[in-house]
């Protein structure tokens, strides 16, 4: 009997791509589900991957479980630049960038305080 395994709603393509070839390498019979024009409209059902066997269930869910946390780790490994790194690796760059924003902030105000 067919098993709902992953929701692809609000999933990137990149990632859902990769679900699929995760699947597709382990041998794991699936199909996917559109959802439909009007359901999705109504928000009563989203795409999905469903697996065909019920025997692949576990295998899949731990296939995909372990795809999800590398891409998270990933993820963390890459976070974005914060204001504090690009004072310490670029300062002069940054503090000239902020000073320009101030005296955009300072003439652009003004006229509402004085």
């Amino acid at each position: 009997m067919p098993a709902l395994i992953f929701h692809l709603k609000d999933v990137p393509e990149d990632e859902a791509a990769e679900v699929r070839q995760v699947l597709r390498d382990a041998d794991i019979a699936f199909y996917e589900t559109s959802g439909g024009t009007v359901a999705l409209a109504l928000g009563l059902a989203s795409p999905a991957i469903w697996i065909k066997q019920d025997a692949d269930q576990e295998r899949a869910r731990e296939l995909i479980d372990a795809y999800q946390h590398g891409r998270w780790e990933s993820a963390a490994q890459n976070a974005p630049e914060t204001l504090r790194d690009r004072v310490r690796n670029r300062p002069l760059p940054t503090l000239l960038a902020l000073l320009l924003i101030g005296i955009v902030l300072y003439f652009s105000l003004s006229p509402f305080f004085f």
